[in-house]
């Protein structure tokens, strides 16, 4: 383990140095202690080098001691818990750690991609832009395959993430967003009038910046019991009606999370009233090789000093304009840290360029004579001024403004908006201003909160503007002199000169330059150099920065990880799995079961030996030849009652329901308003003003959804009631020649005669000694059928009861392959329902009413949806019974050439049918019904195979003629 060279003795007061710490970095063991973060445990041990940049493989150090750092990003873990792209700045350290560079090969100190600088004059702004355009066969043989290898820094396992996400709601009177001391104050203020207090906190501790001195408010604000206090907490998204979307870092300084502990948790909280007080970011200045190991932010400097212990080097120079850096001279010097020069612009010095390359040996100052002098030194220590935190209220669509006594984008403050601002993010910088400003935005809040017109907001605006008004930054960006490259964003190494670049080829746009050249689309989302972005176009464009403004800032705040955002909806838990009530039985019957949406549904019942394709043919056989019953309760059912339910049925749907009788089902077609069929089904009139509806499973939420549409919104005057009774009612089909005699046994009191009970009659009844039943005499599989409902707790008695009473008749279950097969013999469309077919390209134009207005009616008759080119349903039968077809199959006309103006259409179902002995298929053909008759041929060249000659015939397959429906 090497020895803590650069960890000062006696100081750090984030730290346990009764608790050493061992961790790997790169396989190298070193030490820290518990309190240190990776990037301060790494500093402490003297490891500068830490990262390669993304675009050239430049070194990289530690750059911030924040979240928003843009060069110190490593590899955390090993195995499955691997996590790529982590900020070592914002690692807490714990015993056992394992960490890793990225984006380096062989090695981060001999990283053979550095080769890229070479290049550089190559990779400038829009250069994969470029690439896109000459010559154009380079792009698939050689610019694309290098860049998708070269995409991403860090790399993820490729394994089943082991760890649990939580999600979480929460209600809150007031939210504070930050703990520093503006934020503490405002907690405090508004928790003191009684409201309920939420104040989030991005680190682990409370303090901001620097916490000395706040220990007393921190305690204070703790006990009490209308406040709650969330570190390690990161608010990522603001949204509409005050919702924001946090995530909270449960147990990521943890090795592995304890037992049923989440490794994170996403809060989505609302509140009537928020205090931001985001604080801001320190920026730094550009100048030649700026992006050197040990170029740090001075605040970065002041804070590993002062929390951890940790010196940056041994002789360092400050580059500054401003005078918040006057502290940082004194920490270093009494820490035994020779500080060798201040360069401060304002008096006209400045860094043109450091030397060194894989760390900081020294650099050339250019002094306001316009002499050069260079200082030897293994620390830069940078202050550019500071950014407030405005990201977050970007979010919400407000545009930042410019201020030109604070040189800074300040929040503007809105009237009557639900939001406060104060501390650094309202440009305040002094550490009792920001406290005496937020007891102020506390109160103002809380009064808000308890009556909303009553706030008085004189004192909070003035304290601001007597801040800006005697406020006179230095305004300060670039070196003016040096020929080494400049580093504006570091992580993908966009320079001053890629921005003048982008303006001199015509970007005007800060969105637009933002792509062209990808600055601050890095991890932190330029945070450390949008700033200087700006400014670099406000330069070039002459324009001021006001005029040139920011981008647009969009959620999230800082990356949030996948497994966090699913929460616990991943594997089998990703969507709720449904079970219908003869989900046990079918289990206990061997049945295979298939997901079709969120069901589970019994797909088919194997017999010992049998493959899937026999037991499948064995069922339909049973069907066709004697009898069998499958599980119907997917379908969608609603309940409709109400003296206009008639009315509103034939306004629903495309055929009349009003003449309907009672105790009579009748198949009803659903039309979008744009004339294209929504959804089939069946309508069954129990009553006067009683309806019981199917649809198909597939689409039974999107038809309640579309219902309660037409009720609440179209016809609201309609007197009619409906509900959602698909979990009530469990559905069972009876079909086959014998399916009469076996309906007789369960239902003995019943007259079951063709004669009492006809095709389409529908009946509420008993069964099974007083169960009570919808009975319906519907068919989809062109036999002999029966629908039977019965209330959900007795779908396995019913099922049951079949089994036992039909066992004389060679009763046999069957599953939804099966009665695929069957409907597709009979002709029945269901898959061809695919949101692009009208009524009239399925065979069902009849079923659209001359006599009355319905919904999709006008819209059905424009010329594309009438055009009788369309393609249109037709079965097809190969010349060969043996040959078979995929779905998704083309036709053409025979001979045709393969090209896609000879494309007359596709297959939509296909089958083997034990029925007829040969493979058959439903399709949709261009004018097919004009084609019958015609032999075309059936390609496929997504799997390479032969075409395939087929006829094409009627998709009535089976019994055209409906005798057996009505037997």
């Amino acid at each position: 383990m090497t020895r803590q060279t650069h960890r000062l003795n006696g100081t750090g007061r984030r730290l346990d140095r009764s608790k050493p710490i061992s961790f790997t970095f790169d396989g190298k063991r070193y030490g820290g202690f518990e309190g240190d973060t990776l990037a301060s445990a790494l500093l402490a041990n003297g490891v500068r080098l830490v990262a390669r940049s993304f675009k050239y493989h430049r070194p990289r150090g530690i750059f911030t001691c924040d979240p928003h750092e843009p060069s110190a990003l490593v590899q955390l873990r090993s195995g499955a818990r691997q996590e790529p792209n982590i900020p070592a700045t914002m690692v807490e350290l714990y015993d056992g750690l394992e960490a890793a560079s990225q984006n380096r090969w062989p090695s981060l100190r001999y990283d053979l991609l550095s080769v890229n600088q070479l290049f550089s004059p190559f990779f400038a702004a829009g250069f994969y832009y470029k690439t896109f355009k000459w010559p154009a066969k380079f792009w698939t043989g050689l610019y694309e395959p290098v860049i998708r290898r070269a995409a991403g820094m860090g790399r993820l396992s490729g394994s089943i993430d082991p760890d649990t996400y939580e999600k979480i709601h929460h209600h809150c009177d007031i939210l504070v967003i930050g703990g520093g001391a503006a934020g503490i104050s405002a907690a405090r203020a508004a928790a003191q009038s009684g409201a309920r207090v939420t104040l989030i906190e991005e680190h682990a501790r409370l303090g901001g910046f620097d916490g000395t001195g706040l220990e007393q408010d921190i305690a204070e604000l703790e006990a009490l019991v209308n406040v709650r206090i969330m570190p390690r907490t990161m608010v990522f998204g603001w949204y509409d009606n005050n919702t924001f979307g946090a995530v909270e870092q449960v147990s990521d300084h943890l090795p592995v999370p304890a037992a049923h502990q989440p490794r994170q948790r996403i809060w989505k909280i609302v509140a009537p009233q928020v205090i931001l007080a985001t604080g801001a970011h320190e920026r730094s200045l550009i100048f030649g090789n700026n992006d050197r190991p040990g170029v740090m932010l001075a605040s970065a400097a002041e804070r590993y000093l002062r929390d951890y212990g940790v010196r940056p080097g041994s002789r360092a120079v400050i580059f500054t304009t401003n005078d918040t850096t006057a502290g940082l001279a004194k920490a270093l010097g009494a820490a035994g840290v020779t500080v060798a020069a201040v360069a401060d612009a304002r008096n006209g010095d400045e860094i043109e360029t450091v030397h060194g390359r894989t760390a900081v040996t020294g650099v050339t100052l250019r002094q306001r004579d316009g002499s050069r002098r260079t200082v030897d030194c293994d620390a830069v220590c940078v202050s550019g001024g500071w950014n407030p935190a405005v990201q977050l209220l970007a979010q919400r669509g407000q545009k930042p403004r410019w201020s030109d006594g604070l040189q800074a984008f300040l929040p503007q403050e809105m009237a009557g908006a639900e939001f406060l601002c104060t501390g650094s993010l309202a440009g305040l910088e002094d550490r009792e201003d920001c406290q005496a400003h937020g007891r102020m935005a506390g109160e103002v809040a809380a009064q808000r909160f308890a009556a909303p017109d009553s706030a008085d907001l004189a004192s909070y605006h003035s304290y601001l503007e007597a801040n800006e008004a005697r406020a006179a930054s230095f305004a300060y960006f670039e070196t003016s002199a040096g020929k080494s490259k400049k580093f504006i964003d570091l992580q993908n190494d966009v320079t001053a000169g890629d921005v003048s670049l982008a303006t001199r080829e015509g970007y005007r746009s800060v969105e637009h330059v933002k792509r062209y050249t990808t600055l601050g689309m890095a991890t932190d989302q330029g945070k450390t150099s949008n700033i200087h972005g700006i400014a670099a176009m406000s330069k070039a464009l002459d324009k001021p920065m006001d005029q040139v403004g920011t981008t647009g800032f969009r959620p999230p705040y800082r990356p949030v990880s996948l497994g966090a955002l699913a929460g616990r909806s991943r594997g089998k838990h990703w969507r709720p799995i449904l079970r219908t009530p003869l989900h046990g039985w079918v289990e206990d019957k061997g049945g295979v079961f298939i997901e079709s949406g969120l069901w589970h549904r019994s797909q088919y019942f194997p017999k010992p030996g049998e493959t899937m394709s026999q037991a499948i043919s064995r069922e339909v056989q049973a069907v066709r030849s004697a009898v069998g019953f499958c599980d119907v309760s997917t379908l969608g059912k609603i309940d409709l009652q109400g003296p206009d339910a008639a009315a509103f049925l034939d306004r629903v749907y495309s055929n009349g329901f009003a003449k309907l009788p009672v105790g009579k089902s009748r198949y009803g077609l659903m039309l979008r308003e744009d004339g294209i069929v929504m959804d089939d089904g069946t309508v069954s009139r129990l009553a006067e003003d009683h309806y019981f509806i199917t649809t198909t499973s597939a689409e039974s939420e999107s038809v309640i959804s579309h219902l309660e549409y037409c009720h609440q919104v179209l016809w609201p005057e309609l007197d009619v009631a409906f509900a959602d009774a698909g979990e009530d009612w469990a559905g069972t089909a009876l079909a086959g020649p014998r399916a009469r005699e076996v309906l007789a046994r369960i239902a003995p009191e019943l007259d079951v005669s063709n004669a009492a009970l006809p095709f389409l009659a529908a009946r509420e009844c008993t069964i099974l000694d007083g169960v009570p039943a919808r009975l319906f005499r519907i068919s989809f599989s062109g036999e002999l059928a029966y629908e039977i409902y019965v209330p959900s707790p007795y779908g396995r008695p019913l099922a049951e009861a079949l089994e036992r009473e039909g066992a004389d008749f060679g009763i046999t279950p069957y599953g939804v392959e099966a009665l695929d097969v069957l409907r597709i013999e009979k002709g029945h469309v269901s898959s061809e329902l695919n949101k692009f077919t009208t009524a009239a390209d399925l065979g069902l134009g009849m079923m659209m009413s001359k006599k009355k207005d319905f919904i999709g009616r006008a819209l059905s008759s424009r010329p594309g949806l009438t055009d009788p080119d369309r393609e249109v349903v037709v079965g097809l039968k190969p010349l060969d019974p043996s040959h078979s077809f995929r779905q998704g199959a083309h036709i053409t006309a025979r001979g045709a050439p393969l090209a896609p103006e000879n494309d007359d259409g596709y297959i939509t179902s296909s089958a083997w049918s034990p029925t007829l002995e040969s493979h058959i298929a439903i399709a949709l053909v261009r004018r097919g019904q004009e084609r019958l008759g015609e032999v075309v041929e059936i390609i496929d060249p997504l799997h390479g195979e032969d075409p395939v000659p087929a006829t094409i015939v009627s998709h009535h397959f089976y019994d055209p003629e409906n005798a057996r429906v009505r037997s």
